[in-house]
């Protein structure tokens, strides 16, 4: 049985570098998340999304995964912060896959696709492939283009890929109420001739919450969030973006919040490479240092790391990197050093040598 995984792992290793090798394309990582795993039936990718009630930790104090990239000398010493008051945070939400949001869907421009969905809710649902033209009968919108999918109930989509990009999958019945309790996910298309080699390619959803002090079920019908994911995550756990001097590194950037999200990278200027419309052709992208994704937007940027170090890498609304603003809104007027959260992590960008 050992061997046999064995093979089987190296075959679909064979086929991914088959895949991914002719067009230079990087395998995006989710930070903090994993990509969605598939069978082959004949040339079809088959894909497998559940979903159901998930219980999501956004924040642990005790797993800090990147402070450690700050050089000691660096670090806050002699100030004290002033103490949140959760050692964890829990959201009781739904998911897909075990996972909020759901875990990333990955393919090649060109490939035929085939999705089962698995409707474990307590409510009717059905998915839609958010940017991604397909027929009208796969777009997924309950009660619109398809029935609804009840309670227990499967569906299957099935379609070519005809495009290359960042797109978003969620539900597309009841939208209000179950994107707003995290049902949400990344869809990747890899172009079949990638302009440029990419050496690491990352992925961020962003989704923000509603909790009141001391509850974990979301509040959907409220424009007063007080908690901000990246994938899920807030700072300190979201992973630190690692990458060696000199790569060309893509991040890709979903939006299904409420809420525009300027994301500001510290040491460098970028291009804008894509929309949830698809790649920006060479002439028409634009320079920048922070790129502004509105609610139902995707963005793509470019930059080779040239620059070495440990740069901030977030959102510059400044109340998005906090950390339960419910809290810090009853400490005022004396709020003191709020330790940094929500949208927050680092480029680490290792010098050669």
């Amino acid at each position: 049985m050992k061997g046999k995984f064995n093979r089987t792992l190296a075959l679909v290793g064979l086929s991914a570098v088959l895949s991914f090798g002719l067009s230079y394309a990087a395998p995006t990582v989710s930070p903090g998340l994993k990509s969605l795993a598939y069978t082959m039936e004949g040339d079809v990718k088959v894909f497998h999304l559940t979903a159901e009630e998930v219980t999501k930790v956004i924040f642990d104090d005790k797993k800090d995964r990147i402070t450690k990239y700050v050089k000691p000398k660096n670090r806050l010493k002699g100030y004290k912060e002033t103490p949140l008051n959760v050692h964890k945070k829990t959201i009781k939400g739904l998911g897909y896959n075990g996972s909020i949001p759901g875990p990333t869907i990955e393919v090649n421009e060109g490939d035929n696709v085939k999705i089962i969905f698995h409707n474990k809710l307590k409510q009717p649902s059905s998915v839609h492939w958010h940017g991604l033209v397909v027929p009208n009968a796969q777009d997924g919108t309950g009660g619109t283009t398809q029935p609804v999918v009840p309670p227990g109930g499967i569906w299957t989509y099935q379609f070519t890929v005809k495009q290359s990009g960042t797109f978003m999958y969620h539900p597309g019945f009841n939208d209000t109420v179950q994107v707003r309790k995290g049902l949400g996910g990344m869809f990747i298309s890899h172009p079949k001739n990638e302009p440029n080699k990419i050496d690491k390619d990352f992925t961020f959803l962003f989704q923000i919450w509603s909790l009141p002090i001391g509850k974990s079920e979301p509040v959907v019908f409220s424009m007063d969030p007080n908690w901000f994911t990246f994938n899920g995550l807030v700072m300190p756990n979201i992973p630190a973006l690692i990458v060696n001097q000199g790569d060309r590194v893509r991040v890709r950037f979903g939006n299904l919040s409420e809420m525009s999200h300027p994301i500001h990278l510290h040491g460098y200027t970028f291009n804008v490479v894509g929309t949830e419309g698809g790649p920006i052709p060479i002439n028409a992208q634009w320079p920048g240092a922070t790129v502004n994704i509105a609610p139902g937007q995707t963005r793509d940027i470019e930059f080779v790391a040239d620059n070495p170090g440990v740069w901030r890498f977030h959102c510059h609304k400044i109340l998005h990197i906090a950390n339960n603003n419910a809290y810090w809104k009853e400490k005022q007027p004396n709020l003191g050093l709020v330790p940094l959260g929500g949208m927050f992590t680092y480029l680490y960008v290792k010098p050669k040598g």
